[in-house]
């Protein structure tokens, strides 16, 4: 009896068996395809959930994300890793989290500042990063004994080492300790990182990495060649944060991707300490030194307009950066932040932008106060070289496809008239060049530029040399021609449009301390000009007569809007645009689109003439404030009668966004 139940529990053994074996195997085939499959109780489908590794390696090893139902762990790199990692990084949308909370403490050393040995000609070095394959590397010289600071403004690590050497440039040549401190503002730690590492042979060596920010994509490996004494790593920064690829990481698989590697832990021990009072006052004599680097910088005569901007820049920035609790405690620095403060302001505190400048024959505009950076930056601005037609309705059909309009009074000393309104801005290639070479510049080339910067005001429209009309500005972005047309004919307008068509535009800059002048050149819309019919330019307007043949009436327009909405965050009032529509019994009229600015300026007023086909009509008011930052439409319920001869465009007119 005893052999039965011993033969059927071998059997239930050897049946449970072979279903682990089935599902083992399953489970290295799904593996083996970048995949894990994960089962569970009480259903017959799995759960399949992609294996997030690292965008490193390390000794041949990669780091495998925890998830839900496993632990991170470090896994022998597969052959297509290296492709994996690196189409990852193509996509350059990363994931950027917290991460490191764990406060592993070393005890601290107690140091002395006056006793440092400073090394702040780091700040001017290239090469924090080095050849990728690991055949070169940056190697810290540090005196021996002492406690050596190097100052960097940022790293981007491949390898970095360690050594102490005596004043006849010979390495270690005692056994005093030797201490490196790195305090830099931001470390980088990309994939291809071979991480720190300690040279030192005969001494113990302590090396210390103060950051005010760390973003490391695999973990930062440390290194020593001591072998007798373990070298302690202790890093202290303000934040660490983990970059990766993948948007669907959760906290848990963040918080244990690792971020030091100890290849050999027998030598090497990794702590972090909080950023306290030493570390204040480091970071701040880096910040310090960096200052009195930009100010040599600032007196280099070859500077130009561009290097100059980024240099004041600079200095306001990192001068705002200073804690100004901890410098009290540091007078050597104090004293050395003050000078290179008062020098600073004496110079350029109230001194202003340099003049306009020029890139490829295209005038820039600066806007921006010294005194207001880094809050305020410098701004950006090109003249503008074109002026594109704007088309009006077809009075009879709405269309919007008329030059413009054409008033003829059989009276008055000027019997003819034309209105046509214009919308500066800039010829597609030239603006692309200037846009590409201010971002290799390292700036950002801005919209039209505001009336703060440049004004338009109304002046003659002048063509070839002689006057044709007057320009109304509406904006800085609209103007409107007004050309009298005194022999009753249409060849100063043919001519303009046609074969004249480059204008001088006067404005003035910086609140009016200097004049200049742009040649602008005037563009039709590629669908009007197919249409245009030189030889009978009359039916290319709307035509308003008045005589005793027809009746017309006007209605005047006028803009009671701010030049900035308060509140909304659409910023500055740049234009408004209105149509209208004359609804009569049998017809309907339509007028526009016309431009408007803000109340009480140039553009905010103009009177509308339309034809009158009988007594009983009612208006329809349609159209557009376009503000800085948005827009915002006329309400559809406006409308007004036949009495209304004066129309005031209100903000209540207006949508609310």
């Amino acid at each position: 009896m005893k052999n039965y139940v011993n033969y059927i529990v071998l059997g239930f053994c050897l049946m449970m068996s072979v279903n682990l074996l089935a599902q083992v195997r399953k489970t290295k085939t799904v593996s083996s395809k970048n995949t894990k499959v994960f089962y569970q109780a009480g259903r017959k489908s799995a759960i399949v959930l992609p294996t997030r590794k690292i965008m490193h390696r390390s000794d041949k090893l990669v780091w495998v994300y925890a998830t839900n139902t496993s632990k991170g762990n470090w896994q022998r790199a597969q052959a297509k890793d290296n492709e994996l990692f690196t189409e990852l990084r193509k996509s350059g949308d990363s994931l950027y989290r917290t991460n490191f909370s764990n406060d592993f403490r070393v005890p601290r050393i107690a140091f002395e500042p006056d006793r440092f040995e400073q090394h702040p000609e780091w700040l001017t070095k290239n090469g924090s990063l080095v050849k990728s394959d690991g055949s070169s590397r940056i190697e810290l010289k540090g005196a021996t004994g002492k406690t050596n600071i190097y100052y960097h403004k940022n790293i981007n690590l491949l390898l970095m080492s360690f050594a102490g050497y005596n004043k006849y440039g010979l390495p270690e040549t005692n056994r005093a300790n030797t201490n490196h401190i790195i305090v830099t503002d931001t470390l980088i730690i990309p994939p291809h990182s071979m991480g720190f590492m300690n040279v030192q042979r005969r001494n113990k060596g302590y090396v210390k990495i103060i950051a005010n920010c760390i973003i490391y994509e695999r973990p930062v490996k440390v290194t020593s060649t001591m072998i007798s004494e373990k070298t302690n790593f202790v890093i202290s920064a303000r934040k660490i944060l983990l970059k990766s690829p993948y948007k669907d990481l959760t906290d848990k698989a963040l918080n244990t991707a690792p971020f030091v590697w100890k290849v050999d832990p027998s030598n090497v021990e990794f702590y972090k300490e909080a950023f306290k009072d030493i570390e204040e006052l480091l970071f701040n004599r880096l910040l310090i030194e960096y200052l009195k680097l930009v100010t040599i910088n600032l007196q280099n005569p070859a500077n130009d307009s561009w290097s100059k901007d980024r240099l004041l820049a600079k200095f306001q920035t990192y001068r705002g950066r200073v804690n100004f609790n901890e410098l009290n405690n540091d007078s050597e620095y104090y004293s050395l932040f003050t000078d290179l403060c008062k020098e600073f302001d004496t110079k350029y505190g109230n001194g202003k932008i340099g003049p306009h400048r020029t890139i490829n024959d295209l005038d820039i505009l600066v806007e921006g106060n010294i005194q207001d950076l880094p809050v305020v930056p410098f701004k950006y601005y090109a003249v503008p070289s074109t002026a594109t037609l704007l088309p009006v309705k077809n009075h009879a059909t709405g269309v919007q496809d008329k030059l413009g309009d054409l008033y003829y009074k059989a009276t008055g000393e000027s019997k003819m008239s034309v209105t046509l309104e214009v919308k500066l801005g800039y010829d597609a290639i030239k603006i692309a060049e200037v846009k590409k070479a201010l971002k290799e510049k390292g700036f950002v080339l801005e919209n039209i530029p505001p009336k703060t910067v440049m004004a338009i005001n109304e002046q003659p429209l002048k063509a070839k040399g002689r006057t044709i009309g007057e320009i109304i500005p509406i904006s800085n972005q609209i103007l409107r021609f007004e050309i009298d047309l005194p022999d009753e004919g249409l060849d100063i307008i043919k001519l303009f449009l046609k074969d004249d068509n480059i204008f001088d535009l006067d404005y003035k800059v910086y609140q009016g301390q200097k004049e200049s002048n742009q040649k602008i050149m005037l563009t039709i819309p590629e669908n009007i000009l197919k249409q245009i019919d030189f030889a009978d330019l009359l039916n290319e307007f709307n035509t308003i007569e008045s005589n005793t043949m027809t009746v017309t009436d006007a209605v005047i327009i006028t803009s009671n809007l701010s030049p900035v909405l308060e509140g909304s965050g659409e910023g500055t009032l740049e234009y408004i645009e209105v149509s209208l529509e004359f609804l009569f019994d049998d017809k309907t009229v339509f007028r526009g689109p016309e431009r408007f600015s803000s109340h009480s300026v140039n553009g905010s007023e103009k009177e509308i003439p339309f034809m009158k086909h009988s007594d009983n009509y009612k208006i329809i008011v349609t159209g557009t404030a376009y503000y800085e930052f948005g827009n915002r439409e006329i309400i559809k319920e406006n409308s007004f009668t036949n009495t209304d001869k004066y129309i005031t465009l209100q903000e209540s007119m207006f949508n609310k966004n």
